[in-house]
């Protein structure tokens, strides 16, 4: 998965430069002062609501695509682990979309590619889980 960092800096980047830039249009153009105080609290008004509408959003994508999760064996994993991990997310790919609306709904069973993913993901996680308690007590 790419890193957010660059996102991160241009909404910051903008947060800091809209408000600034709408203040020097405004030093330009004579307006009321509610003109300036509405042009002022519209870019973070606008990102927030933006960001009320892509949170709800973010629910179903990451519900119909278990696999995009960064999990704790994505940072803290041994590399058998993250290859077990990598043939999961391989398998769980060659789901189609249809099948991924069906199953968790309850339609259609699971298909094959997901019992051989989650089975193998299954005993990973609890491997892993062991080894991390073992870790925790020494």
């Amino acid at each position: 998965m790419p890193a957010p960092w660059p996102i991160i800096l241009l909404c910051l980047a903008y947060l800091i430069g809209s408000p600034l830039m709408a203040g020097w249009v405004q030093t330009r153009h004579r307006g009321s002062m509610l003109d300036k105080v509405v042009t002022l609290l519209a870019t973070p008004g606008a990102l927030i609501v933006l960001l009320l509408l892509a949170l709800p959003l973010s629910i179903p994508y990451f519900w119909l695509y278990p696999e995009r999760h960064k999990t704790t064996i994505d940072a803290n994993g041994t590399d058998a682990e993250k290859t077990a991990l990598a043939e999961y997310r391989s398998a769980l790919r060659r789901d189609s979309l249809w099948n991924r609306l069906l199953f968790p709904s309850g339609v259609r069973g699971a298909s094959e590619n997901r019992l051989a993913a989650e089975e193998l993901i299954g005993r990973v996680w609890v491997d892993y889980h062991v080894r991390t308690e073992r870790e925790k007590e020494t």
